[in-house]
């Protein structure tokens, strides 16, 4: 079942969402086969796209929408949501999201955190 869910997330970086940043929140959105938008401003880039979320030029402590859509959006919405809480610490969405045995678990690129 396709299901939306659309939050603000403040981005706690000190550097805002830079390219680093963009990096893991694009590895963790592409973990999830729903589709995942980040709206900052008028400007709404593909969340699995390390580019377009680079190219927000998101600041310290700015708001962005997060819009997920597809069968997996709880999980994938729990994961960016400790993401972005931890300030882009990978590793939070490791020990929160991953008690159990969720397939983004065992994922080689996030077990190598």
């Amino acid at each position: 079942m396709r299901s939306t869910l659309v939050r603000e997330m403040v981005v706690r970086s000190p550097h805002g969402l830079h390219l680093r940043a963009a990096g893991t929140v694009a590895k963790v959105a592409s973990q999830f086969e729903s589709m995942v938008l980040i709206q900052y401003k008028d400007t709404c880039v593909n969340g699995k796209s390390v580019m377009g979320l680079a190219s927000l030029g998101v600041l310290p402590g700015s708001t962005v929408t997060v819009i997920i859509e597809g069968s997996d959006v709880n999980r994938a919405m729990e994961a960016l949501d400790v993401l972005f809480r931890s300030a882009f610490d990978e590793r939070a969405v490791l020990e929160s999201v991953c008690e159990g045995s969720q397939p983004m678990c065992a994922s080689a690129e996030l077990a190598h955190v």
